[in-house]
């Protein structure tokens, strides 16, 4: 299988539960030959491997205003919005399932978003752990509350460490699981050789694994230690983990953090408590070498990780019965561990005052635990376990075979007169005419277009349509390209190299992000379409592996053109003048080098022709500083009285001029196709152009 796990942080920048959870299942399916793809927040975006797995770090943006209402939530939009554009970068070859955790709604957006199979994995939830912590909800607290519900609700199906977390989620968010559910427990590799080197010495030394908080039961123990060690003087804990009292009211009730209040209260046991702090993955594993016991007061954890590592290293446990302990402990001492009834302070002390002095008991506990570790919780069994939920989902998921439903055509934004929009719309007229949508989804479109448009969300009231996208620069529209999961094509009408603009300057820096995106983006498609042979040439380079291609020129009419309305009055007028009118066609740009058109034509009225005038038909709104430059060439002309910008016109201008003219001229660099040039021989015109680009091609032997 193809599987992407998501995690908001994977090691080494976080050895918590989760993103250890995360790398101990993708290491182990890469293992048994699956191939598995990790996306991950980070500083920078960049991919590494990790033992066979794919590690894709994505940069999370300076957080954008998603919701000036809910402030608070706008990380982790701005978290799960970079989730989800990680896992589109892989949409060449749609992962066949997609694993992601419940906390912080780092799914949201894909959930939203992604149309193939999405596990939703349950653990200790945000909900409980308020409860825990005894805290009202705040306005905040219950918008992330609703993200979360909201990715429960559209999760395909819900991966639960334990029967406990299961149960959770149903009673603190009241969402019955619409898939299906299935419980698969944590797993740890094992460990060779796990109770050699365990240290001789006349102390007994407990652990306690996990960041310091009223959940893992910090509060607690800081309460009870002073009376354990006065009782067990060869005691000696350890404390490993980050303090977390900023988040559970601890700082706020005390002003303290959890190691700085036990110290001011309790100086005479510095010597016997520690506190690491967040330690790397060595060093923990160190830690778990030289202890005796773990002791765990956690109030509740979905499963607990920790319990894994303990009984991996032959350690035996002290916690409470409750959450996941009751089942990774479920026959107690048998299994390796002296449970207290939850919340039971002094039964937790009793208990673990009898292992600080029985050695025989901590050994055989020890023995135990690493006996139901093997049986039960290797991270083989997990994986074995997580693949047989991701199989059955992945074929519930599976489209039926067949035509899709729907063809949509996706692009930035709908414009009358533009060539590419021309080239959509009469698309749109074909593909109507064969039963799908009519319309094409676009962010903007121009005013009495409305009818021929629809928002891009439109996609996902048909999750197995097929897309063509129509690109020719940075597109807002690539998270559709893992939306659907119906074929895709890629219609490239090319991208004007940014070297024609200047550096730094807004054009610039959009024409280079196109080009980073389409290299990002062009494995993605099952079929590339161009405007001509130049165009599917130029984004070959783009492309790791060959893929079907086809050109298609664009459709120019003859006799629709010279059916088509025109201006009489304007057609009169040109030719009532008895001028030689030379037109160019096309956006005011620095790549259609008007510059030199006007110089060559400042000649031609100097040495050939004074009777002639030029005429410049085309938006004047794409570079203002190279139109500002034209303008002061003209002025310096001998000629500038008979050069004419028009700007943008209607279409029965345009026409008026094609009907008009002597000749088109053409000194563009960079063309794909050029629609004005096809439109140019339909009217019989004859064309003088730059042999640059595709219009070599476009003219052929004409």
């Amino acid at each position: 299988m193809r599987i992407c796990l998501l995690t908001l942080t994977y090691p080494p920048a976080s050895t918590e539960g989760i993103p250890r959870q995360r790398r101990t299942l993708g290491v182990e399916l890469a293992r048994m030959g699956h191939e598995v793809h990790v996306v991950t927040c980070g500083v920078r975006t960049h991919t590494w491997e990790d033992e066979g797995v794919a590690v894709h770090e994505i940069a999370v943006p300076a957080t954008r205003r998603y919701s000036p209402r809910y402030p608070a939530i706008d990380q982790t939009l701005a978290r799960s919005q970079a989730l989800y554009e990680g896992l589109a970068a892989l949409a060449a070859r749609p992962p066949d399932v997609v694993d992601v955790p419940l906390w912080a709604a780092q799914g949201f957006v894909t959930h939203q978003r992604y149309a193939g199979a999405t596990a939703l994995w349950l653990q200790t939830t945000r909900a409980q752990i308020h409860a825990i912590n005894g805290q009202r909800l705040s306005r905040d607290d219950r918008a992330h509350l609703d993200l979360e519900r909201i990715c429960l609700g559209r999760a395909h199906g819900l991966l639960s460490d334990s029967r406990a977390a299961l149960g959770s989620v149903r009673r603190d968010y009241g969402v019955e699981p619409g898939g299906p559910t299935e419980i698969v427990y944590l797993g740890l590799p094992p460990l060779a050789g796990a109770m050699a080197n365990r240290p001789a010495r006349e102390w007994v030394e407990a652990l306690v694994v996990g960041r310091l908080e009223r959940r893992k039961g910090t509060p607690l123990l800081l309460e009870l230690l002073p009376r354990l060690l006065h009782r067990h003087p060869r005691l000696r804990v350890r404390f490993v983990g980050g303090d977390n009292s900023a988040n559970d009211g601890w700082q706020e009730r005390y002003g303290k953090t959890y190691p700085d209040s036990f110290r001011a209260r309790h100086p005479e046991l510095v010597g016997r408590v520690s506190f690491e702090g967040y330690v790397d993955d060595g060093r923990l594993a160190a830690c778990y070498r030289q202890a005796d016991l773990l002791l765990a007061p956690s109030l509740y954890e979905s499963f607990g990780l920790i319990f894994l590592e303990a009984m991996r290293a032959g350690l035996p446990v002290v916690t409470f019965g409750v959450g996941g302990a009751a089942e990774v402990f479920a026959r107690g001492e048998v299994d390796g561990a002296l449970l207290a009834r939850p919340g039971d302070a002094a039964g937790l002390g009793e208990a673990l005052g009898r292992l600080a002095e029985d050695e025989a008991l901590r050994h055989r506990l020890g023995q135990a635990g690493l006996v139901r570790f093997e049986e039960a919780f290797t991270a083989e069994a997990m994986a074995r376990g997580t693949l047989r939920f991701y199989e059955g989902l992945a074929e519930r998921r599976r489209p039926a075979p067949g035509c899709p439903p729907a063809v949509y055509q996706v692009m930035e934004a709908l414009d009358a007169g533009d060539a590419v929009s021309d080239i959509a719309r009469s698309g749109a007229r074909m593909l109507g005419a064969a039963g799908h949508p009519p319309v094409i989804l676009t962010r903007r479109v121009p005013a009495g277009m409305e009818r021929e448009a629809a928002p891009l969300e439109r996609v996902l009231d048909t999750p197995d349509a097929a897309l063509i996208l129509h690109y020719w620069g940075l597109s807002t529209a690539t998270w559709m390209l893992g939306a659907v999961w119906g074929r895709k094509a890629l219609y490239y009408h090319n991208i004007t190299p940014p070297h024609f603009f200047r550096r730094g300057t807004p054009i610039h820096q959009s024409l280079a992000r196109g080009y980073a995106q389409l290299r990002r983006i062009a494995d993605s498609f099952n079929l590339l379409l161009g405007d001509s042979r130049y165009n599917l040439t130029d984004l070959a380079p783009h492309l790791s592996r060959p893929l079907p291609a086809m050109h298609i020129y664009p459709v120019v009419e003859p006799a629709e053109l010279q059916c088509a309305p025109y201006d009489q009055g304007l057609l009169e007028r040109l030719r009532a003048s008895g001028e030689t009118n030379l037109l160019f066609v096309g956006r005011i740009a620095p790549n259609k080098r008007q510059d030199l058109l006007m110089r060559a034509f400042d000649r031609y009225v100097g040495e050939c022709n004074p009777q002639a005038r030029l005429w410049l038909v085309g938006s004047e709104t794409f570079d203002p500083a190279y139109r500002r430059a034209l303008e002061e060439l003209r002025r310096s002309l001998a000629s500038a009285e008979r050069i004419v910008f028009t700007g943008k016109v209607p279409e029965a201008v345009m026409m008026a001029h094609f009907r008009g003219a002597s000749a088109l001229v053409c000194a563009s660099e960079h063309e794909g196709f050029c629609v004005p040039v096809a439109q140019a021989m339909a009217f019989d015109l004859p064309v003088v152009a730059y042999a640059a680009a595709a219009v070599p091609e476009t003219l052929g032997p004409s």
